[in-house]
């Protein structure tokens, strides 16, 4: 079968696009966002987990058993869970579960209808438009204030902490402008 004049002749054919050679960055890695050593003993940084987006769907089933205060927005109490959450879903590894969102709401007193005013006061304080993307250290303070070990607990030993004395899983003074 014949060829129709305009298809090119591929022996002659021009290529218009080259792409540039692969070279290393200057950090000396391939790929200059990779991180190739632990770094979360480092100020600033944590542990990163898996598919920690999924945390921003799951959050949504929590909307209604949330006990606000006048003064709290829900975008604020959501975002405060979801630090927690993929905090304590990264330290163990996986991506975050309704669980870990749990965990987040009842730390931070959203769960419980009749929370301490002292949590509820540290809460206004605190985190007022802390899911705006220019508070980041604001949201570093956030995970920092809480218990690693005490995140790594069961669900039940955690409500239990909470109720009774939510300080046990959260460091209050570690929220404090430095």
């Amino acid at each position: 079968m014949a060829v129709p004049r305009y298809v090119p002749n591929p022996v002659r054919q021009i290529k218009h696009y080259r792409s540039a050679k692969k070279t290393n960055h200057e950090s000396g890695v391939f790929r200059p966002a990779e991180v190739l050593e632990n770094q979360s003993e480092r100020s600033g940084t944590g542990n990163p987990g898996p598919d920690q987006g999924f945390a921003l769907l799951l959050v949504k089933a929590f909307k209604d058993l949330v006990s606000l205060s006048p003064k709290e927005k829900w975008a604020d109490a959501s975002e405060v869970a979801v630090i927690t959450a993929l905090k304590r879903a990264s330290l163990y590894g996986r991506a975050p579960c309704h669980y870990d969102l749990e965990v987040g709401f009842r730390v931070w007193g959203y769960l419980d209808p009749d929370p301490d005013p002292e949590l509820v006061d540290l809460r206004i304080n605190h985190f007022p438009h802390i899911g705006s993307s220019h508070n980041y250290l604001k949201r570093r303070k956030v995970a920092d204030a809480l218990s690693s070990s005490k995140l790594c607990q069961s669900l039940e030993m955690i409500r239990q902490s909470y109720e009774s004395d939510w300080r046990i899983l959260i460091n209050p003074t570690g929220l404090q402008e430095s």
